[in-house]
């Protein structure tokens, strides 16, 4: 991240000042590079959830050609819509504005312990190289290790929202469709999955929410649970 110099001798109040708008301007740089991770996602979440789409048609042996069509359209709104809401965004009119609900914003925890490092720095006289690598490290390991830029963060976002979008994209298939009667809900073969204890094996007419309150796969990070349609009737209108 780029971020301003300032070597100019300062008065106490010249230096509270700066680092205020030393602060600021670091806010404002951190908020920009993660706000642009929104068109970043878009593409890897609208192959996942067509993916999700087409697998959906195929279990339900659905092929028709619009409809899939219309379908891969709603798909890859959901998959724009979800990439802002992870970043703490939301699409209006085709602009990425504040969302207020978001997952993985920036909290204000984060803007607050930033603010905090650089007014300490500059009343300790701490030298830039050293700030620079306090805010680094207040970026990777802000929420006890899984910082908004860390590894681990990244890693999480990755392997949850994939399974999300695939999962989403079955169940927008199969909305879709209006064939769709009945879903199960199968824990993942792959680990034990104590989270979705209460769901598991459990029916639900589809489109109500099984007992974790959840429509669909995920209930929780990394989960990797599955529906599975068990009744298919004929097209409702």
């Amino acid at each position: 991240m780029k971020l301003i110099k300032e070597e100019t001798p300062l008065t106490p109040e010249e230096r509270e000042v700066f680092a205020q708008q030393y602060a600021d301007a670091v806010i404002a740089e951190v908020e920009q590079f993660w706000h642009q991770a929104a068109t970043a996602l878009v593409g890897p979440l609208s192959t996942a959830i067509v993916s999700g789409v087409l697998q959906g048609f195929l279990q339900i042996h659905v092929t028709d050609a619009g409809l899939i069509s219309s379908t891969n359209t709603l798909a890859r709104q959901y998959a724009q819509d979800r990439a802002a809401e992870l970043v703490g965004m939301k699409f209006v009119d085709g602009q990425l504005v504040e969302n207020p609900n978001a997952e993985w914003a920036i909290s204000d925890t984060t803007r607050q312990r930033l603010r905090q490092i650089i007014t300490d720095a500059f009343s300790q006289d701490i030298p830039m190289d050293e700030l620079r690598d306090q805010i680094q490290e207040a970026l990777d390991t802000e929420a006890e290790g899984n910082g908004i830029f860390s590894a681990a963060r990244a890693e999480l976002i990755a392997e949850t929202e994939v399974m999300r979008s695939q999962n989403a994209g079955n169940f927008l298939a199969w909305k879709e469709s209006r064939l769709v009667r009945k879903v199960k809900w199968k824990v993942s073969n792959l680990g034990p999955c104590d989270e979705c204890a209460a769901n598991q094996d459990v029916i639900v007419e589809f489109g109500r929410p099984f007992p974790s309150g959840d429509l669909h796969p995920p209930n929780h990070p990394r989960c990797r649970c599955v529906l599975a349609v068990v009744e298919v009737g004929d097209k409702q209108p």
